[in-house]
């Protein structure tokens, strides 16, 4: 199955999607039940650094292989694996782990 990109409209300093809401949360729902780890395939998602906070928020999931995707955020975002980074990423991103990781597991089934 082939998922469209929802387009984001990038924040002022072009890490985060500028608006985030309940379409563009599912199309990322749909996206990481795909398992497509390509870092291309992400990038099209939205803007690096989102993408790779979400790798990064994955890698930490049960059910996600977390060195593929550490790697993968790293390759979007270089340092996004920093525990610093990765701070910033939660505490600036609009996708709210808390709402996101419950939706994606009953998605995945786990």
């Amino acid at each position: 199955m082939v998922l469209a990109a929802v387009p984001a409209r990038i924040e002022g300093d072009g890490h985060l999607p500028k608006t985030f809401g309940r379409a563009e949360e599912g199309a990322l729902l749909e996206f990481c039940t795909t398992g497509d780890l390509r870092p291309e395939s992400w990038a099209a998602q939205g803007p690096a650094f989102f993408m790779a906070g979400l790798a990064t928020l994955l890698a930490s999931a049960r059910g996600f292989e977390r060195r593929r995707y550490l790697d993968l955020a790293e390759a979007l975002h270089p340092g996004m694996t920093v525990p610093e980074v990765f701070a910033v990423w939660l505490s600036r991103s609009p996708l709210r782990a808390a709402r996101f990781l419950p939706q994606l597991r009953k998605k995945n089934g786990t």
